[in-house]
């Protein structure tokens, strides 16, 4: 029922906000993590050699990718009301890490494909198919099982996921104008925020609702 599952910017970006707030610093740790990662891998050519900058942004690139698998576990975990350590960012099977990019690489070429063909279904097929990562790692997914279920339960909900993806960049814009300190918050919010509107898209109950 669409009615039951829809959601309301508002609240996601809330719930976020007090999810964040009973985690700032592990939150916070997470962020410069995942920007210290980023930085490390666009070290330019000229300082540290070709080889060694194809190895390290190799090596980056993997990181990375835990990094990715481990952040949606994490918020997951937090809307489960489970308590997780900043140390958890590197506890993940490689099982994990297959699920979450077989699924995104997939999702990645739909997009490409429909961007190609035409913008419209490229930006249709971006939101119908942005939780089939979520569904591999929470609930064990395949990626056509997780492709197939994201176009469920993300179906007729389209516009209502761009005034969010709007919401959420205007948050973050507001995290670079603050000397971008501010994205230390408004990234964390954006995952849980996220998260929040998956779990409710998917029918599965979420703690401490606001």
């Amino acid at each position: 029922n669409h009615m039951e599952k829809k959601f309301k910017i508002k609240e996601a970006i809330s719930y976020a906000w007090s999810k964040f707030k009973e985690h700032a610093w592990k939150f916070v740790c997470i962020s410069f993590i995942v920007f210290l990662i980023r930085v490390l891998s666009n070290i330019p050519e000229k300082y540290i050699g070709v080889l060694p900058s194809v190895l390290f942004g190799t090596v980056s690139l993997v990181v990375g990718l835990v990094v990715q698998v481990t952040i949606i576990k994490i918020v997951l975990k937090v809307l489960d009301k489970q308590n997780f350590e900043v140390n958890d960012i590197w506890e993940i099977t490689w099982k994990d890490v297959g699920l979450y990019y077989k699924s995104s690489i997939i999702v990645g070429l739909i997009v490409l494909g429909g961007f190609i063909l035409l913008i419209i279904p490229g930006l249709i097929w971006m939101y119908k198919y942005m939780f089939a990562p979520y569904l591999a790692l929470d609930k064990r997914m395949g990626w056509r099982e997780s492709i197939k279920e994201s176009g469920r339960i993300t179906d007729g909900h389209k516009w209502n996921l761009v005034s969010f993806s709007i919401g959420l960049f205007l948050l973050n814009v507001l995290g670079v104008i603050s000397f971008g300190l501010g994205l230390f918050i408004t990234i964390p919010m954006t995952w849980l925020a996220t998260a929040y509107v998956y779990r409710k898209l998917a029918g599965s109950k979420i703690t401490e609702e606001n």
